[in-house]
């Protein structure tokens, strides 16, 4: 018996990828509009972006995400008291449904917020390479954690823009996606703990007061919190600190020492070291790598 094959509906076809940036920019920053002739995805990580396009301006805050398709001219400046991280991705799309996300910013929800973060982790692979789909990459390709990571950071690029366009039809514009489905206890725990860490001055932040603040042990704090966020609850802190001691660095308003005493390092020493270890870079040289890019 001859099976009929049927033909799969693809909404959502990227054809390539062009760009993945992920830029910690100076508070002097400011691109001119210029058009690209691809869509171009810019999702605002930290601080706030304020941006120029043919649709009008916006000012974009931590959480938002905006759309450029191809040839619209558009360009942006930093916040000078909340410089931004920016992820900037360019992809090659004839899909027609693309026309159908907003043309205007808007607010990612819980879940696309977490699967972009796993978008960020696999195309960012090892550290922070300005175009991981660069050809020159041939030694990281043969890593066994890096297999099919271009196809993988296509296809979860697909699946977030599906996801977007089944929110926008059934949000009916209201401007902000929300998740569908109900978080799980433990996601509700870990985020519960993530929002405490961020708003909590850093400095005073150790694992015994958010155990205590949310009435858990160490152990099921641990457990929980790894298993939604892929990080331990101090090194998620520690993660948070050089974020905040970068943006300081590109803030220019204190030197290292006091950036190390405002996140509760005990020296320059330690606050030096500890960048270096998460960031591959002592303070010094990042911040010359920041004004190179101005």
């Amino acid at each position: 018996m001859e099976l009929a094959m049927k033909k799969m509906d693809r909404v959502i076809e990227i054809d390539n990828m062009v760009t993945f940036h992920y830029r910690e920019l100076p508070k002097q920053f400011s691109s001119q509009d210029q058009p690209y002739p691809y869509w171009e995805m810019m999702y605002v990580d930290k601080g706030e972006f304020a941006v120029v396009s043919g649709t009008g301006a916006a000012q974009l805050k931590q959480g938002d995400i905006v759309f450029y398709p191809p040839g619209e001219r558009h360009g942006g400046t930093a916040h000078a008291r909340t410089p931004p991280s920016l992820l900037i991705v360019g992809f090659e799309c004839a899909s027609k449904a693309m026309n159908d996300l907003p043309r205007s910013p808007f607010r990612l929800g819980d879940a696309e917020r977490r699967l972009l973060a796993d978008i960020v982790r696999e195309g960012l692979y090892p550290l922070e390479p300005v175009a991981p789909f660069r050809r020159q990459e041939t030694a990281v390709r043969l890593s066994r954690s890096s297999i099919g990571r271009e196809q993988l950071v296509r296809n979860q690029l697909e699946i977030l823009l599906i996801r977007l366009l089944r929110h926008n039809a059934s949000s009916a514009g209201d401007g902000k996606l929300s998740s569908v489905q109900k978080e799980h206890q433990e996601t509700d725990i870990a985020q519960k703990v993530v929002d405490y860490i961020e708003r909590t001055d850093i400095s005073e932040l150790c694992l015994d007061r958010i155990c205590r603040k949310f009435a858990l042990s160490r152990t099921h704090l641990g457990t929980v919190f790894k298993r939604s966020t892929g990080y331990s609850v101090m090194e998620y802190v520690r993660k948070l600190k050089i974020a905040k001691a970068k943006a300081l660095i590109r803030e220019e308003t204190y030197n290292y020492s006091q950036i190390a005493e405002l996140l509760g390092y005990c020296s320059i020493h330690y606050f030096s070291k500890d960048f270096k270890k998460w960031t591959g870079t002592a303070p010094s040289e990042y911040a010359k790598s920041v004004q190179a890019r101005i």
